[in-house]
């Protein structure tokens, strides 16, 4: 079996412990590379700096309020976006953040991964 997600490194921000459980098996059981799970945006900010991001899936609501600064943020450092959420409007979503995906809880495996897999092929970054 293939792994679509092979040496891609996922930045994942979520507060839910169960999903980001989850979230981190299904990136790391595709072959990616798990930076996180973080429950805040602040959590967030060294490993930005400090780690190599191919793409982000992005909890609307995190412990410390909505994920928008940190979303943009990553979309300005021309980081690749997937919003996982139960909170999600993708009118606005689509209108702020053009190339991200939207994906509302509870997203299937399959359809995660295709997601991060389209944009990091997108922003041409290797898989």
């Amino acid at each position: 079996m293939k792994h679509r997600l092979s040496g891609v490194h996922v930045l994942i921000a979520e507060d839910e412990a169960l999903v980001a459980m989850d979230l981190t098996d299904i990136v790391e059981f595709d072959g990616g590379c798990v930076i996180g799970p973080f429950a805040t945006s602040q959590e967030c900010h060294p490993a930005i700096d400090a780690s190599r991001i191919d793409v982000a899936i992005l909890d609307v609501r995190l412990q410390d309020g909505e994920v928008f600064g940190l979303a943009d943020e990553l979309r300005d450092r021309g980081v690749p976006i997937v919003f996982h959420s139960g909170h999600l409007d993708p009118n606005d979503i689509v209108t702020r953040y053009p190339t991200a995906r939207c994906c509302a809880k509870p997203a299937s495996p399959d359809r995660l991964v295709l997601d991060v897999a389209s944009l990091v092929a997108k922003a041409d970054r290797p898989l």
